[in-house]
């Protein structure tokens, strides 16, 4: 048997003593080894009854091919998330979200798409509440101010100690 020059079971991130453990898996119990070792072309019909379907590499080598596109996305959004919901609940400043600099074309992308949308909905809209809220107050200290300039007015007696002169 020869040497493996690459393979596309891993990516090149996963530590070289896993990577030739899942090889010689496949090679030893999977149905690349029995094709090699009895030459000749091989079919699955059913994974759940043919011994030579490697289940663990299978499930281990979706999970390496799967992590970059899909796992560690969806955990850096659920991250992105809990991140913004604590910005907002402390009324700081949003962290540098992961999820804005993600520029993807498919459905995980329209989620994170979202995700941004949303957040920046949500600050602009406590945004405009705080602004009513500091205009509201705003108004009401006029009021009181006038209202107790109205109360000197009918006792003028005491408002120029006060106010000073009232008209």
């Amino acid at each position: 048997m020869g040497k493996i020059a690459s393979a596309i079971l891993t990516r090149p991130e996963v530590p070289s003593k896993q990577r030739d453990r899942l090889i010689g898996s496949v090679l030893d119990k999977g149905l690349a080894g029995w094709v090699s070792r009895h030459r000749q072309m091989g079919l699955i019909a059913d994974t759940e009854t043919d011994d030579r379907w490697v289940t663990v590499v299978v499930t281990a080598g979706t999970w390496i091919a799967l992590d970059p596109i899909a796992i560690t996305p969806i955990i850096r959004l659920r991250n992105d998330l809990i991140g913004a919901g604590e910005a907002i609940s402390k009324d700081a400043e949003p962290p540098d979200f992961y999820s804005v600099t993600v520029q993807r074309q498919d459905e995980l992308g329209d989620v994170i798409s979202a995700f941004n949308q949303i957040f920046v909905q949500i600050t602009e809209a406590i945004s405009d509440r705080k602004q009513a809220e500091a205009a509201l107050q705003g108004s009401l200290n006029k009021v009181e101010e006038y209202s107790q300039k109205l109360n000197c007015l009918r006792q003028r007696g005491r408002c120029s100690t006060v106010y000073g002169s009232v008209p």
